[in-house]
């Protein structure tokens, strides 16, 4: 993979056509050069405008609770443009959020069946909304 200076993107295959003109007796041809950029070295990249990308593994982090974010930086002095990731903790509101789903999802698991003296008792939707009140007003205490 190389990244294209001019274009500012990255380049996923290794041919590379250079648009040159040629003189011969009739006069000026249109032709094109072939490079393989990976054949190529750092002097002769950068003058037909692409650097090397050197891509950093990827860190483990927990979905939940962080974010990855990709940083993308040019080495001019090395011509190597370097892709490297970042773990940053999410917002404190989505974190709130995630935590409220969590606990209403607990929260409706425990309201589907009440166990009592070895007998599991399924719960209609009145006494389900009744006990689901109580639950939520506990909490707000």
């Amino acid at each position: 993979m190389f990244y294209d200076l001019k274009n500012k993107s990255l380049k996923y295959d290794d041919i590379f056509l250079k648009d040159v003109k040629i003189q011969n007796e009739e006069g000026e041809i249109d032709a094109q050069d072939t490079y393989f950029l990976s054949a190529c070295d750092d002097k002769l990249l950068k003058e037909l405008g692409f650097a090397k990308v050197k891509e950093e593994e990827i860190p483990s982090f927990n979905e939940k609770i962080e974010e990855l974010r990709q940083i993308q930086t040019y080495d001019e002095e090395n011509n190597l443009y370097i892709i490297s990731y970042e773990i940053k903790e999410k917002a404190l509101e989505e974190l709130k959020e995630l935590k409220l789903e969590e606990l209403k999802a607990i929260k409706e698991e425990k309201l589907l069946f009440m166990p009592f003296k070895n007998t599991i008792f399924q719960i209609d939707t009145e006494a389900k909304i009744n006990i689901s009140g109580k639950v939520s007003e506990i909490m707000l205490a």
